[in-house]
Parts: C-alpha cells; structure tokens; sequence
C-alpha cells in the first residue's frame, strides 16, 4: 500500500507546483519590441494567448521594469523573430455569436484592440478575433481609412423554409479596392473568408503592383519543439520467471518508476495548427528488490499461488516512440490529446545473480536457487492520454503498455503504466 500513497503524494506536488507556475505566468518573455508615443522601445513582451488578439500586453524594458500596455497605450508591439506584429485602431463592429437575433439584441464592440497585422505594405491586412471566436478582417490601401471586410450569416426565409443565407460583400469591396489590378480579379471571386486565403490575395495584388511588403505573416513555416521531459509511472508488471518460463506469470505489482526523456513536437504549417506529429524517447528504471510475494498465475488449469522471491532486479527500460497531438483548442494555452506507438529496449543489469526463492503449494513449500543472467528484449509499446501546453511548458497524463514481440520473450513480460510527465521546449 505504501507506493500507491507514495506515488499520490508525488504526484499531488508536481501538479501542485506545475500549476502554481503556470497560474503565476503572463506569459513566457519573448524579446520584441513596442512603439510608445512614435519611439520605438526594446524589450521583453509577456503575453498569454497569441491566437486571440491580447487586450493588454506586459512589456519590460531592458531596464527591466514590467509594466502593462493596452491597444490605447501603445500604438504597435512586435516580436523580434518576426512571428507576430500587432497594431492598434479603433474598431465598431458586430461581435455577436448568433446570426438570428434582432438589431436590438445584437452585441457590438466599440473599442481601441489590438489587431493582428497578416500584410503591411502597398495595402496593409489585419485580423481580430471576438470574445465570441468570431473572426474579422480589416483592410487599409494608402491613406484611406480602416475598412471592415463584410461576411455575415443571416436567416432568410425562402417560401415555407427558412435557410442561411451568405452575405460576401468583403468580395465587392476587393473588387473596388484592386482595380487597378485586372490579373487578380477572378482570385478574388474564388477567395475565402480567412487569413490564409486572404493574405494569399494581398500577395498577388502586391506582386502585380511589383512591390514587396513591409510585413507578411508567414503561413508555410513549419515549427518544431523539442524539450526535456521529466516524470513518474506507476507500472505494474507481470514477468515469466525461471526456472519455469512457460508455465505461468508472476505479477509483481505496481511500483514506483521515475522517468527522463526528451521530446520532439512538428508543426506543419503554423504555430496554431490544429495536429502535430510527435515523437519521443523515454527512460525509465524499473527496481524490484528486497523480498517480494507474488502472485503467480499458471497457464494451465492449476489454481494461482503465492510465489515469495528474495530479488535484486533493476531494468532499464528505454522507449522509442512516434505519434500524434490533437489539440482542443488553440493558442498559448493549449489542451490536446495524444497517442504513440513504438519500440521499446529492457535491459536487466543483474548478471549471473542467484536469487533464493520460496515456492509455496498450499500448507507445502519447496525452495529452490534462480540464477539470472543479462537479459534483452525488444518489445513494441504504445501510449495514450492527455496534455496541456501553455507557452513552453508541456504537461501530461497518460496510460502506456508495452509488451513483448513473441510469448517467450525475455521478461517482464509487460508492464503497464499510469504516468505524470512535464517537458519544457528549448525552442
């Protein structure tokens, strides 16, 4: 009973202090930059989703002091290896959720935000994403003013239906803004209301004006994490014992296994991609040492019975894993769901060590002398669980089973996992 009480308690403290990091965080510091007042301060920014447009950022100084900044502050703020650009304006739009209710019920937002820049230039593209996870873009050519990009949803009544009805008015404005560019007027009528295909637009346009931009959000990137990860399993195992193989398992129990391994996430396409390919190594040393009972379960039609052994076996246990992340939702703070499969190497350190154990049958009991030699094995395993990312903290929790490739592998036959792992990425 005491591993599984050792094990809640550790694992009580890491939550505890992973989560008291996390709470205490606005954000990990990203060298940029802000524009205060037309001067251009350097510094660190502290922000704590980058997929939603920030209602306030802190920025320190290279004199170190911290201070908040709102979209009515500042007039710009940017990140120094060119992944994200903000600017302010004033914006009065329509933020509501559902395309049915009346003008009167409609929920608008009349602010000074903070907008994503995706274009600078010749003609300049910005994104803002509501409250309400509606998406809206805006656009500026020259001096003109900024100009809200129009796609809306409304019921329509046809007949006895009511259907929804796609108003594209951002297509005509297009259409006006870039006519001085004929070449692109048939990509603007097959262009989508997102940023992808969007900023894909204002790139033509630019390249038919033959002019480069000042910025360009860049969506073909492909971003890779890679960490440390530090953890502890539970993880019960079962193992084919000599002198008798064959004959039966000997379930060990769970015991208490730290781990240390090293992470590598890929993103393809963007840092908010909604998959990753993942791939890890892990190491763990299994002990089981001191005298231990038992159970062993025959494999023939024999009764189970206890089995006392007097052992002294470490495994280490290596696994080479690949797979997949699903994440929930996007942002900086990101929940996800996973799954591996792979490989895995044990390696038994005892080498020629004689163990005495106590085989006991009912009221009768027979000793005998084990002798071990180095053991092998190549394995196949495979995890599952769940995870949550924030910045550059990655935590998880997850169940993992690996399991010999034929049914006389070298033991353990195959152990089951219950394990808390935290990794931090470098990049």
């Amino acid at each position: 009973m005491k591993q599984p009480i050792l094990l809640k308690r550790v694992l009580i403290l890491y939550i505890t202090f992973f989560s008291s990091l996390l709470m205490a965080q606005s954000g990990i510091a990203i060298p940029g930059w802000i524009l205060k007042n037309g001067e251009e301060i350097k510094g660190n920014i502290y922000v704590e989703n980058w997929y939603k447009n920030p209602e306030y950022i802190y920025f320190s100084s290279n004199d170190g002091k911290k201070l908040s900044y709102t979209a009515s502050t500042i007039e710009k703020f940017g990140t120094d290896d060119g992944e994200h650009l903000y600017i302010s304006y004033e914006i009065n739009i329509d933020i509501t959720h559902k395309s049915n209710l009346s003008l009167e019920e409609r929920e608008k937002l009349e602010d000074v935000v903070f907008l994503k820049v995706l274009q600078e230039g010749e003609a300049d593209l910005y994104f803002f994403n509501d409250k309400n996870a509606n998406s809206h873009f805006f656009t500026t050519k020259s001096d003109q003013a900024l100009e809200l990009l129009i796609y809306a949803s409304k019921p329509t009544q046809v007949g006895e239906k009511k259907i929804m009805q796609t108003d594209e008015a951002y297509k005509v404005q297009l259409d006006i803004k870039f006519r001085d560019c004929e070449s692109i007027k048939e990509q603007i009528a097959q262009t989508s209301y997102n940023a992808k295909s969007l900023n894909k637009l204002f790139k033509a346009y630019l390249d038919c004006k033959n002019v480069e931009p000042n910025y360009s959000i860049n969506y073909s990137k492909n971003h890779i994490y890679h960490g440390p990860q530090l953890g502890l399993a539970m993880t019960q195992t079962s193992a084919r014992l000599e002198p008798h193989p064959n004959l039966g398992i000997a379930d060990f129990g769970n015991k208490l296994t730290p781990r240390l391994g090293y992470f590598f996430i890929f993103n393809r396409g963007s840092k908010l991609a909604k998959y990753a390919i993942r791939f890890s190594v892990n190491y763990g040393i299994l002990n089981i040492s001191g005298l231990e009972t038992v159970n062993f379960v025959p494999l023939s039609g024999i009764e189970p019975y206890d089995v006392t052994y007097d052992v002294n076996m470490k495994f280490h246990n290596v696994h080479v894993k690949g797979g997949f992340q699903y994440y929930v939702s996007r942002g900086t703070n990101k929940p996800y769901i996973f799954g591996d499969l792979g490989v895995a190497g044990i390696v038994n350190t005892a080498i020629n060590e004689v163990h005495q154990a106590t085989l006991r049958f009912g009221m009768t009991s027979e000793e005998t002398l084990i002798a071990y030699d180095r053991v092998k094995s190549i394995r196949y395993a495979a995890d599952g669980g769940f995870g949550f990312a924030r910045n550059r903290i990655f935590l998880e929790l997850g169940v993992e089973w690996d399991n010999g490739i034929s049914p006389y592998a070298a033991y353990p036959d195959q152990n089951l996992s219950y394990f808390f792992t935290a990794g931090y990425s470098l990049h």
